[in-house]
Order: structure tokens, then C-alpha cells, then sequence
């Protein structure tokens, strides 16, 4: 309904993207038909669409209004699996801890189309005992770290948000830079991480943490992202696909590809790759990335700092020059790489796609069919141009 003040000439016809309008001149008679295609974004950290990794919800329990401790201590006491739905936001105060038995499961999981928002007075804390398995969908968490400690045998997470700097600004700043928003305090746990944005992750000795489609945020290129609590990082073992970090990565090796195979890991693909790490060394000298045992592992096809201290890369090219759209979490184009300003080496992957958590987009190649088949339609005189 906005008016457009452009007329068009008496042969011309004026096209509108943004707002899908378009003006014909007098001169033109017929009938206008369009195609349009519309490209969908990947589903990353969740929201309020049907998620199709969700569970069957048969033996689930909705969450209700009142203390989630109090609502999984009873189903605990009862004997009723801790399979908690979550169909609105709640608010869960620093009360206690969430304990899962030995051999049991706990999972909460967002209603279909639902994205909760679990506000915590200073965080939440799970403790798994030996065996258990923990899973968490659809669920957004601020206002404290999520820690889960014990020894789980398993701990996936997808379609999560761990809000990047715990909370957020009215403009969307980060309001504690550099926190960390996830701590993995499990030795021996196999931690896997799907389609999530998080804050830095801190993990324990012998923990193996995987991310696919996933955003590592620690607000600022200097701060740690992803770290372990300790020097020596001891059996720190990390692969991410498909991912994009910003912030320093420093773990105690990256993982060989015999150690999360597809069938273990449902990924397509080597442990490492097509990923991108934003990130400057830190003023102790220490590197962008840094791994304590480094014959082990490979990175492929990623963008990487050039001051990194890692296993062997096999087609990597440096991030440094990379040029972000947005690295505000609350941006539609939040960490989408500039396609007008693409530095020759941000191209990493083969066949020229463009690494990180959008690659399964193919940015690259759909810009370069747009202008393909414009040119080969507008090839009697007309022009055509790039519109982002």
C-alpha cells in the first residue's frame, strides 16, 4: 500500500523485489504472469515451526506452571519417564538440580510450533548418573548457563538456543560477552549438538562434542568460544560440520573421522569441515585455534585464523577477510557472509561453496544460477543486476 512515486515509460516495465510490485507502461497490452521461487533458511536454534527431529509425544508430560524440579522430582518418585513438553516460556529459579538416574533418560522437548523460552534465575543444572542419556528440542535458554555434570553416556541437543551472552540488549548486544552459555562438566560423554546457537561452550576432560548446523557465538573475535576447564584439555575431543565459530577454539584434539561415523553421528560427511572459525589470538600468545595433540584429526574444507595451531587441513583458506552481513544475534541476516563483498578466499569448500553454518544454502552457486538464467532470459537488450 506504500505509494510508489516512479512512473514507467511507455515501454517500460518497472519490477519492485522487496515489495513484489510492478508498473507497466501504456504501451504494453497482455497479460503479466510470474514465476516465484522463494529460497528457505535452514531452521537453526529453533522457533516456531514444526521441527522434524522431535520425538513421538505419547508418553510425554506437557510442562505445567508450577517448579520444574518439583514436576520431574514427581515423575521421578513415581516412576514415570521424565519425557517433560514444553508448550509456553516459564521461569525456572535457581532451586536445585534436575538428577537423572542411572540408566534413564531425561528429555524436554518444544511443543509442534512452539519455542519456550526457560528464563533461569542464574542457570540450570542437570546431573546425570552413569548410563543416562539426556535430550533437549526446541527450547531457548537465557539468563544463566546450562550445566550438565555426571556421567551421561549421551547427550544430544537440537534446535536449541543457549542466547548468546546469556541476555540480550534492547538493540541486541550481548549483556556478558564471552560467558559461557553451555558447560559440559561429564567426563566420558558424547555430547551432539544439531542446528543450535549457543554462547561459548566449556567443556570437561574426556568429553567428545560434535556440532552440525550449528553457531558458536562468544560475542567478540579475542574471547573463547569453545574451551575446556582445564590446561592439559586431556581427551577434549571436537569436530564440527557445517558450522560457524566466532571466537577461539581450544580443545585437546579435533576428531578422526573413524570416531563419529555417520551411523553414530548422523552426518554426512568428515568430523571437520565446511566450517568457519572467526577468530584473532589472544593476548597470552595463545592461538585462534589451538589443539593440544595435533597428529591426530583433519579439518577440511573450512575457513580458519591464519595464526592456528592444529591438525592437518586438507583445502582450507583463511577467515580472516571474511565480511559478515550482521553478527547481531537479533538480525534476520545474522552471520550471513556479504555476497557483494566475497574476498577471493572466502570460497573455501570445492566447487566454490561458501563454508559455515549456511552451507547446505549453497549461497555461491544459487547467486551464480540467478544470473545465469537472467542473463539467458534478458539477452535481447534488456540488463539485469545483483538484488540482496
Amino acid at each position: 500500500d506504500q505509494p510508489w512515486a516512479r512512473k514507467p515509460g511507455e515501454n517500460e516495465i518497472l519490477l519492485d523485489p522487496e515489495l513484489g510490485r510492478v508498473r507497466v507502461g501504456a504501451a504494453i497490452a497482455g497479460t503479466i504472469t510470474a514465476n516465484v521461487c522463494y529460497g528457505k533458511m535452514d531452521v537453526i536454534g529453533g522457533g516456531e515451526v514444526p521441527l522434524t527431529s522431535l520425538p513421538s509425544f505419547k508418553d510425554f508430560t506437557r510442562l505445567g506452571e508450577t517448579s520444574l524440579i518439583a514436576q520431574v522430582t514427581a515423575l521421578t518418585d513415581a516412576g514415570e519417564p521424565v519425557h517433560l513438553l514444553a508448550e509456553r516460556s516459564l521461569t525456572v529459579p535457581a532451586e536445585g538440580t534436575i538428577t537423572v538416574k542411572e540408566g534413564e533418560s531425561f528429555q524436554v522437548s518444544a511443543d509442534a510450533g512452539a519455542w519456550p523460552l526457560f528464563k533461569t534465575g542464574g542457570g540450570l543444572k542437570i546431573f546425570a548418573e552413569k548410563g543416562a542419556s539426556i535430550e533437549i528440542s526446541g527450547i531457548q535458554l537465557c539468563g544463566g548457563p546450562l550445566t550438565i555434570a555426571g556421567a551421561p553416556a549421551l547427550v544430544v541437543i537440537r534446535d536449541t538456543t543457549f542466547v548468546p551472552g546469556l541476555e540480550l540488549s534492547e538493540k541486541g548486544r550481548p549483556l556478558f560477552s564471552g560467558v559461557a552459555g553451555l558447560r559440559l562438566l561429564c567426563p566420558g560423554a558424547n555430547v551432539v549438538m544439531e542446528r543450535c546457537i549457543s554462547s561459548p561452550i566449556e567443556a570437561g576432560e574426556y568429553v567428545t562434542l560434535t556440532l552440525s548446523d550449528c553457531i558458536v557465538d562468544a560475542g567478540a573475535t579475542h574471547s573463547k568460544a569453545i574451551f575446556c576447564n582445564t590446561p592439559e584439555r586431556d581427551g577434549f575431543l571436537f569436530a564440527c560440520h557445517n558450522s560457524t565459530v566466532i571466537g577461539q577454539v581450544h580443545v585437546g584434539q579435533f576428531q578422526e573421522a573413524s570416531d563419529c561415523g555417520p551411523e553414530d553421528m548422523g552426518l554426512l560427511g568428515y568430523p571437520t569441515s565446511n566450517s568457519i572459525v572467526f577468530a584473532v589470538p589472544g593476548q597470552n600468545g595463545i592461538a585462534a585455534i589451538d589443539a593440544a595433540q595435533r597428529q591426530f584429526g583433519c579439518i577440511r574444507h573450512s575457513a580458519l585464523p591464519a595464526s592456528s595451531r592444529t591438525c592437518r587441513t586438507y583445502r582450507c583458506g583463511q577467515s580472516t577477510r571474511l565480511i559478515f552481513k550482521s553478527r547481531n544475534y537479533l538480525d534476520a541476516d545474522y552471520l550471513w557472509i556479504d555476497p557483494l563483498r566475497r574476498p577471493a578466499d572466502q570460497n573455501v569448500a570445492e566447487g566454490a561453496e561458501t563454508a559455515g553454518v549456511f552451507h547446505r544454502l549453497r549461497p555461491a552457486a544459487r547467486t551464480a544460477n540467478i544470473f545465469e538464467a537472467s542473463s539467458d532470459f534478458l539477452r535481447l537488450g534488456y540488463r539485469s543486476g545483483p538484488i540482496f
